[in-house]
């Protein structure tokens, strides 16, 4: 017999909120990808109805920006304050999308390819570009490096993350088969340090070539 208070579906009145169906949709994501996140699947992960999820989501492409937003959000809570340097604080927005994303691969390409557009999207975009704009430069320029750092940014991630060329495993038949070739002296002077190189060592060092490259534009320009 249904108790009152409580719905047929499970949840009792009003504990359903769009929090919630973002929270169990991102869990599924993370554990079945874009493919199995529906709107059935999240109704059955709260004990609800999908009629009930219907009255906060219209349909599975605004539940896909809620949790892409949800996840700009997180990113965007960074362990440095707008009262450190700019490189600091770029530095700290590359390492923390980084962190976010790569405990939610699914969103990696469906972010590059449509980004976040709810207000974690706008804070993260808000960052980047209070950040650069700290360095005194023109407005082209600082529009020009904040769509330089996202580019570098997030497509090193979705590399990491869909194909990574720099990866050891990705590399290792290539430089068995430079054993067995003349020509390819110095592939195999440096074999082992070419096994050794790690994504994260790559994504750092993409990040500090964009950062060092505003810096020198900086000083050029007596900027900052």
């Amino acid at each position: 017999m249904e108790q009152p208070g409580q719905r047929r579906d499970g949840l009792g009145w009003g504990t359903l909120d769009r929090a919630g169906v973002v929270a169990a949709a991102l869990q599924i994501a993370r554990t079945d990808g874009l493919g199995g996140l529906t709107i059935r699947r999240v109704a059955e992960a709260l004990g609800a109805s999908r009629m009930a999820l219907y009255r906060h989501v219209h349909d599975k492409q605004e539940l896909l920006d809620l949790v892409a937003d949800e996840i700009s959000a997180q990113s965007a809570d960074l362990p440095v304050d707008e009262t450190a340097a700019w490189d600091v604080r770029l530095q700290a927005i590359a390492t923390s999308l980084r962190t976010h994303l790569s405990a939610n691969p699914a969103f990696a390409e469906f972010m590059v390819v449509h980004s976040a557009h709810g207000p974690g999207g706008v804070r993260m975009a808000e960052l980047i570009t209070r950040a650069i704009a700290a360095t005194g430069l023109p407005p082209d320029r600082v529009a020009h490096h904040c769509l330089v750092f996202a580019d570098v940014v997030l497509g090193r991630i979705h590399r990491e993350l869909n194909g990574d060329p720099t990866a050891a495993a990705r590399n290792a038949r290539l430089l068995d088969a430079a054993q067995h070739v003349p020509e390819a002296q110095y592939v195999r002077r440096y074999d082992a340090q070419l096994r050794q190189v790690h994504p994260e060592a790559v994504f750092t060092a993409e990040v500090t070539m964009v950062v060092e490259a505003i810096r020198t534009e900086v000083t050029a320009a007596g900027a900052g």
